[in-house]
């Protein structure tokens, strides 16, 4: 009896294709993705820490290159602006020295830039307008600058920041692009005065500030800045 063999290549087992295209790349593209992503995990974390050791020389640069200059530039009082820049720079010097840690002088720099120093000469000069003017009564002059010192002394509390200028100032002034958020007009109107002074006297209302007359300086802000900063670090 014959047997006969039936061997049909079409019914022989098939080895599994080798992948093509996209494919064949795909595990090695998953593994590429995964060693970038280890690796820009591992660049930030050394990029976060590098930032968080160099906070101190920072902040000191932060207050030396641009609140220095901003003051400069200020309408400040020319005898309280020499007075405050000295006094930033002695702060400078200390930090620089080895005597305070960069807790500290990250703490100091982020209280300053709190308080509205950089808005205190246009408050400085809002006043010398108002005093001026001839189309206020006395007694209006006196409210009107009573009410000015209340604000300032809100800010000598640390219950009135530099957030609160623009709006404060927002009946006088433009929007601007600037590290105060506003630029004054050349020209007042009495209205628009009179609704500043408004705006200043709800947010020494909102600070508790006793109704009354106050001689506040730049300078014992600035102090005060810089002894809570020392203590607390930031706020």
């Amino acid at each position: 009896m014959n047997t006969q063999n039936n061997t049909d290549p079409t019914n022989a087992p098939q080895a599994p294709a080798e992948p093509s295209g996209c494919a064949a790349w795909a595990p090695a593209l998953i593994a590429g993705a995964a060693l970038l992503g280890m690796l820009f995990f591992i660049s930030c974390a050394g990029g976060t820490y590098y930032l968080f050791q160099q906070r101190g020389e920072f902040a000191l640069r932060t207050i030396d290159g641009t609140l220095i200059p901003l003051i400069e530039q200020s309408r400040l009082e020319p005898d309280e602006k020499q007075a405050t820049i000295a006094q930033l720079r002695e702060f400078i010097k200390r930090g620089r020295s080895g005597e305070l840690e960069d807790w500290q002088v990250a703490g100091v720099m982020q209280r300053l830039v709190r308080a509205p120093i950089i808005s205190w000469g246009d408050l400085q000069y809002v006043g010398s307008v108002i005093a001026q003017r001839d189309s206020f009564s006395d007694d209006e002059k006196v409210e009107f600058l009573g009410e000015l010192s209340r604000l300032q002394r809100g800010a000598e509390l640390d219950k009135v920041t530099q957030f609160d200028m623009a709006d404060i100032f927002e009946p006088i002034s433009s929007p601007a692009d600037h590290e105060s958020g506003y630029s004054l007009n050349q020209e007042f109107s009495d209205e628009a005065i009179r609704e500043f002074i408004a705006r200043a006297g709800l947010v020494a209302d909102r600070a508790e500030v006793p109704e009354k007359t106050y001689d506040v300086k730049l300078v014992s802000i600035i102090q005060r800045q810089i002894q809570a900063g020392i203590k607390s670090g930031m706020k």
